[in-house]
């Protein structure tokens, strides 16, 4: 059971560039530093394919100094159980829960500490394959969410698609035919 599990700790910031656009309707840039600290725990049995995941964390907002607002610190965090039926397909369920722990504040917090949570739920699904020698994974998800308070409502779908810029083959890889 040991050698099944893997742990992570994660830490990201976000760099504010960009260009402000006052009067449109979305800018590309978050305009404001942001840390996340995240611990990631992974149990993952190899034989029968069943993989159980978990992060939490925190994610610290600095000031928009464009539109002088500060959103609060948020808590989140996330799940997925998972079952590989094949080398190249596997599907499972995803959960998350985000919740604002701390208010917005500012005075471009014009509606106030604005605390909001949300809650999403759904299916996921992977297809691995390799091309050449390169592996390539499709993955598809879909949330539903619930519990929303002071947030946009609704679904959510995702398609990504992953694959190595480099990778480093052994010697013996490179020269087979």
């Amino acid at each position: 059971l040991v050698e099944s599990v893997d742990w992570h700790w994660i830490f990201t910031v976000n760099v504010p560039i960009g260009h402000y656009r006052e009067g449109e309707l979305a800018n590309l840039s978050f305009h404001r530093w942001i840390i996340d600290e995240s611990a990631a725990l992974t149990w993952h049995e190899a034989r029968s394919g069943w993989d159980v995941s978990t992060k939490v964390g925190f994610t610290f907002n600095g000031t928009d100094h464009f539109t002088r607002y500060r959103s609060g610190t948020d808590f989140h965090i996330e799940g997925s159980v998972e079952k590989a039926f094949s080398k190249a397909f596997s599907a499972g369920l995803q959960v998350y829960h985000l919740s604002q722990i701390s208010g917005d504040r500012g005075s471009g917090a014009v509606l106030g500490a604005n605390k909001g949570r949300v809650t999403g739920l759904g299916p996921t699904a992977a297809i691995n394959i390799a091309v050449g020698k390169t592996p390539v994974s499709f993955r598809v998800r879909y949330f539903n969410e619930f519990g929303v308070k002071r947030r946009l409502d609704g679904s959510a779908f995702f398609f990504s698609l992953d694959l190595p810029l480099a990778m480093k083959l052994p010697a013996s890889a490179v020269h087979a035919h």
